[in-house]
């Protein structure tokens, strides 16, 4: 049975997060014996929120920013990263994948030139990793640094980023 998972917002002041796993209604391809042939007709498929996009998390990041919450402006600028990497189809989502892979994963681009600079999404990538790790706070400097490589982030664009 085909999975994926999807990153959601639950919109509360406190600004939870996650991935929550959203399994697809149904194959068109499958073959006979499959979920898509033996599923109930009658049951509706699980909900499913949409994705939030990278301007979504970037309007979350001020938000925190403006609360002196560094730490999640942090993690919704590391967010809105995410988010930007899936929609250029360069990392799709995957919720078991750890920041180690995903600098992994970045350094792999970077090496094929398909990524023309690494420290911005390092920077992003390691401050979240030690925020999440680490009781010490994130200062406003260390948001600052964050927001820098933010803007730094030179990402190629692809079709489906520009449609929605």
């Amino acid at each position: 049975m085909p999975k994926r998972f999807v990153l959601v917002d639950a919109g509360d002041s406190r600004g939870v997060l996650g991935l929550a796993r959203a399994e697809t209604p149904g194959n068109l391809d499958a073959p006979t014996g499959s979920r898509a042939a033996t599923a109930n007709p009658e049951s509706p498929p699980p909900p499913t929120l949409p994705p939030r996009r990278p301007a979504s998390w970037l309007q979350a990041a001020q938000a925190f920013y403006r609360q002196g919450n560094y730490r999640e402006a942090c993690r919704a600028l590391y967010l809105a990263t995410l988010q930007q990497l899936h929609e250029t189809h360069l990392i799709p989502h995957q919720a078991s994948r750890t920041d180690g892979e995903y600098l992994q994963l970045v350094e792999a681009l970077y090496m094929t030139a398909v990524l023309p600079h690494i420290q911005p999404l390092q920077t992003l990538i390691q401050t979240h990793e030690r925020s999440h790790f680490s009781p010490d706070p994130i200062s406003r400097q260390e948001y600052d640094g964050c927001w820098q490589a933010y803007q730094q982030l030179q990402l190629p664009t692809s079709p489906r980023q520009e449609a929605g």
